[in-house]
This record gives structure tokens, sequence and C-alpha cells, in this order.
């Protein structure tokens, strides 16, 4: 549609974007929507959903009839979360109604075979795993496999995760990790998620026991830490004689976050 002539009556569809600081009326008036309409829309839009909480970047399918320099909206429809969609048309009476309705989402499993190059991490999203799924992985595969260690290029792996499709079969969100499985040291490492109960959802390796109950082999970010001092024989920092190192202790940047190695009750936290 070109305003800038006038043709005979006819209905236009076109696809804006929130801009920052930008509002849906501001939008809309830039189209030449009737002040009124606007009025009526952000009215009846309100009963499901309020239109301050367009953030930029939102895309909105409009609909208007343009006959000569007039310009009346006929519908617009815009998707305020990734699982619903919202509808304003236009009535015989002239009046607004909105909708809001649910998209309905197909759940599927995704499969993804590999071998670790220079890391677990990297050979992950290099198949295109999400990285939320991938970090899932190495937290569930913490408590039995050392990935400073005990992996090393070339090992295999599988993975079995959740995901949901809209009806073109677009990803549109990520479910859960279901199955991990890597062979470490010439090990293989199986792991499943399970919820028992109905509610509590966790990871159970192949004898059907929970993976918690042992240590984590690593407590924090396997990519981004390093081992400051290793078991055995060494220098006593503090002491400065020769004592022997009963552990080993990780490094790494400031702000990495540090998990609970196994349960247990925390009695002091200090610098």
């Amino acid at each position: 549609c070109n305003h800038d002539v006038k043709p005979l009556e006819e209905n236009c569809h076109q696809t804006l974007h929130i801009s920052r600081g930008e509002t849906l009326g501001s939008l809309l008036k830039g189209i030449h929507i009737p002040a009124v309409e606007i009025e009526a829309i952000n009215r009846v839009l309100k009963s499901s959903y309020n239109p301050r909480d367009l953030k930029a970047g939102q895309s909105i399918e409009v609909t208007y009839r343009q006959n000569g320099s007039d310009v009346n909206l006929v519908s617009l429809e815009f998707k305020p979360t990734l699982e619903h969609e919202i509808k304003v048309q236009k009535l015989g009476t002239g009046e607004f109604k909105a909708e809001k309705s649910r998209i309905e989402l197909k759940k599927v499993l995704r499969r993804f075979d590999g071998k670790i190059d220079s890391n677990f991490y990297s050979a992950a999203l290099k198949l295109g795993i999400p990285a939320s799924i991938v970090k899932e992985a190495i937290k569930a595969l913490s408590y039995a496999v050392n990935f400073q260690h005990g992996i090393k290029g070339g090992d295999p792996f599988e993975l079995l995760y959740e995901e949901y499709q809209d009806q073109n079969g677009n990803r549109v969100k990520t479910g859960n990790l279901k199955y991990i499985a890597v062979v470490a040291r010439g090990q293989l490492h199986r792991i499943y998620a399970y919820t028992t109960n109905g509610s509590t959802y966790g990871y159970y390796n192949t004898k059907g026991e929970s993976v918690v109950r042992n240590l984590l082999q690593n407590p924090i970010d396997s990519k981004r830490m390093r081992i400051t001092s290793g078991f055995g024989n060494r220098m006593h920092p503090i002491r400065g004689f020769n004592c022997k190192h009963k552990g080993i202790d990780f490094g790494a940047p400031h702000g990495t976050a540090v998990m609970a190695a196994g349960d247990g009750v925390v009695v002091k936290a200090g610098y």
C-alpha cells in the first residue's frame, strides 16, 4: 500500500517492529491509523495484555484497509511469549475485540552423536546442541567424570533431549535433558533423567542409583577452571615447608559459580 496515491479500497498487510522507546500507539500512528482506533485498541487489549509491556524488537502483524487517504485497522496479531498469541479484530459493529490464545507446541526428542575435540562443551555446541542442554549435561556428568583429566580428544558421546517445535517444525524452546553418555578413560558412563513420584527430577545411572549420591568430580565450570595445586607433596604456601597435600585445589576467574560437591550443611561462610 502506498499512501502517496489513492487506490481503490483494499486490505494491506504489514509487519511492524517496536523500536526502543516506541509504543504500540506510535507504531500504529506511523501507518496513519486514526487516533480514535488506537485508543480503542489499547482499551480492549488491557483485558488480556498491557500494551506497555511490548519490548523493543517485538514484531506485530497488522492488516488495515486503505480507501484513498482513509486508513482503518482490520486486525493486528503478535506473540507476547513463545507460547501465546494475541489477536485484535474489528467487528462488524466497528468495535474491537481482543483474544489471547495458546500456541500448540509439539514435543520431540532430539538425539546427537559426537566426538570430543578440544573439550566436550565446544564439541557439543558445534553439533547444534543448545548451550543450556550442554551445561546441564556437564552438571549431570560431573558426579562421575573428571572433565579436566577424564576425557580426551576422540572420546565419543551421545545425548538426548526434548525440544518444543511450532507447526512449521521450528524450535520454539528447549525442554529437559533426557540422556547423556560419554566414554572417559575407556569407561562408558550412562546417565538417565527420571522424574520420581511425578515431581522430583533427577539423574540416575544404569543401576537406578542417583548420581548425586557421589561427590562432584569438578565443583566449578570445567571450561574456566585450572588446577592450582595437585595431590601429593608440595611446599606449604603458608607454613613454608614440604608436606603432603591431600586434595586438589582449583582456580577460576572471579565470578565463576562454585557448586557444592555433594549434599551437606554450611557451617561457616567468610573470607
